[in-house]
């Protein structure tokens, strides 16, 4: 897959995810600079997320994710 990673966001257990079990690695420029944004995410049925982590992208191969959305640690809130 390559592009922007589109996520909504409905509820706790209601949210977009992408499912990959071959090598994933996140590259390029950083969030929130035109042109190289990675992830969007978009609150939707007025949910209002607070302190909730989304696993956004569930790994189910053997090798690991190679790198984390440009600005966000693994596991950012």
């Amino acid at each position: 897959m390559n592009g922007i990673l589109a996520i909504e966001l409905a509820g706790a257990s209601s949210y977009d995810k992408v499912s990959v079990s071959g090598t994933v690695t996140i590259n390029g420029g950083s969030s929130g600079t035109t042109g190289n944004n990675f992830i969007s995410v978009t609150r939707v049925n007025g949910y209002a997320a607070t302190n909730t982590t989304y696993a956004v992208i569930n790994n189910t191969g053997s090798s690991p994710i190679s790198t984390t959305f440009p600005s966000l640690a693994e596991a950012a809130p």
